[in-house]
């Protein structure tokens, strides 16, 4: 359906050292493919 706002998120949880992580984006869909709405990356940080 178009014009719909969806949010596509996973999250990456360490019990061990009860940390976690998430990534995620936003899409506006049309009646091709959906649009990125996010403006950061989607790559992994590691500090």
């Amino acid at each position: 359906m178009p014009n719909m706002v969806l949010f596509a998120h996973m999250i990456l949880m360490d019990s061990e050292t009860n940390t976690a992580m998430t990534l995620g984006c936003t899409y506006l869909t049309s009646e091709a493919e959906p649009q990125p709405l996010s403006q950061l990356a989607r790559e992994l940080t590691v500090r």
